[in-house]
């Protein structure tokens, strides 16, 4: 017979500690805090339309969200916006959304449908819908769809928020370049759940959180991998560039389950790609410009942007790698004109002239006889951003807002002599006299 003082004791510590003593002890048991972050900032231009109850349709400007609003989801018109954000949930992919109207419940579910792009997910088999909730907590509704095959991924919800799709487990960087004998620092982000609750529409959902105390064990097939933590690890490179590169550098998650779309994932293995260069010759491109907007009495809108991204030259192999965009800026802000009494105010920038979405992929091939690299586009699709936002409000008028439409940008295509070690391109774009002279510049600069 057991001892009744030994199972009384054990239970009061259990109830003292808040110890999970039964068999339904959740998958994620470290940390019993609800995933909790601060909220986006708009990093986009807005689209919106207005939908009665009929029925329609929104798509976000870069294309990735779509909202399906059926018919019976209002009673009446309704403006229906989507906000490109920051990304604040971890394990997230690409940008996060606000959308609204927010606080309305609708009658019958709106689909919310993502479609993503393969660079910005490591493992689709992890990846997940959240949305944040008023007090900034993160949860997931448990049943989503989604179709691999074609990049896409949806949840069907009765009302809205600030929503993202994140990947349950993630490492990151999942791609990275290193020189020989050179290091990068991996991250893992494992978002677990604390229980599932379901909200007032009747959807269930998972609480989320963050676990980084999951026992894990790193591996690399070349140079050396050193544990940093519970969720880091440092990966130092050969002395010599190894015969399968890039190297394949994996974690596994020990005494780790969890069930995302219908599947059980049991003690799972993440992979990191990366590339080991050597003695290769490598320059950093960089892009520059600066020119004028549009003129307002005797002031005027300045708009900088820049942009880099990196080639690497074997013996007659050109690479182009580690493409950036960097967000444009225009100065000042805004602007007032007195004849009518405007302002004139800059509600997103736009991207500017330099601009180089994954979609487009560049590539490039030395002249045999010159030896000069080209530079080029070698995909099916041409660079392209928007332009800035600019809302005008005159006294006793509406505000008219213009802009945000879509512009070819750069880099479309350059040379340049790889034995030179520093160059530089400046196309002069001339104001005529009449407003300041602007210019785009192109530097190369030969790494090693």
């Amino acid at each position: 017979m057991k001892n009744p003082l030994i199972l009384y004791i054990a239970f009061t510590l259990c109830m003292l500690l808040n110890i999970h003593c039964g068999k339904d002890d959740p998958v994620n048991p470290n940390n019993q805090q609800p995933l909790v972050t601060p909220v986006g900032s708009p990093t986009g231009i807005p689209s919106s339309t207005s939908i009665d109850a009929s029925g329609g349709t929104l798509t976000s400007t870069d294309g990735v969200l779509k909202l399906t609003i059926p018919a019976g989801a209002v009673s009446s018109t309704t403006i229906f916006s989507i906000q490109p954000l920051s990304n604040n949930c971890p394990g997230g992919a690409g940008s996060a959304y606000r959308l609204s109207p927010e606080g309305l419940t609708f009658a019958q579910p709106v689909t919310i449908l993502f479609n993503y792009a393969d660079s910005i997910v490591a493992n689709e088999n992890y990846l997940a819908i959240a949305y944040q909730d008023v007090d900034h907590t993160w949860f997931a509704p448990k049943i989503i769809s989604s179709t691999a095959s074609v990049n896409q991924i949806s949840v069907q919800t009765k009302h809205f928020s600030d929503w993202s799709i994140f990947e349950r487990l993630s490492i990151s960087p999942h791609k990275a370049s290193v020189f020989i004998n050179e290091n990068v620092t991996l991250k893992i982000t494992f978002v677990g759940t604390l229980n599932s609750i379901t909200n007032s529409q009747g959807i269930e959902l998972n609480n989320l959180n963050i676990d980084n105390l999951v026992s894990t064990t790193w591996h690399a097939d070349a140079g050396n991998i050193e544990k940093m933590g519970d969720d880091k690890a440092k990966y130092t490179a050969p002395s010599t560039v190894p015969s399968d590169n890039p190297v394949d550098v994996s974690v596994k998650f020990n005494n780790v389950s969890f069930t995302i779309n219908g599947n059980t994932v049991t003690d799972p293995t993440l992979h990191a790609l990366i590339n080991v260069f050597g003695d290769e010759k490598y320059f950093m491109i960089d892009f520059s410009s600066s020119r004028t907007l549009q003129q307002v009495g005797d002031n005027f809108f300045t708009e900088t942007d820049h942009g880099n991204l990196k080639v690497l030259l074997q013996g007659d192999s050109v690479t182009v790698y580690a493409v950036k965009n960097f967000v444009a800026e225009i100065t000042p802000g805004s602007l007032y004109d007195v004849g009518p009494e405007c302002n004139h105010e800059i509600l997103n920038p736009g991207d500017g002239p330099f601009n180089t979405p994954d979609s487009v992929k560049l590539g490039g091939f030395s002249n045999p006889i010159t030896h000069e690299i080209y530079i080029g586009i070698i995909s099916a699709n041409f660079p392209t951003g928007r332009t800035p936002l600019i809302q005008t409000t005159c006294t006793g008028s509406s505000p008219l807002t213009e802009g945000g439409d879509l512009q070819t940008t750069l880099p479309s295509s350059f040379s340049f002599n790889p034995n030179l070690p520093y160059q530089e391109n400046i196309v002069v774009i001339s104001g005529g006299g009449v407003i300041p002279d602007g210019f785009l510049k192109t530097t190369v600069t030969k790494i090693q």
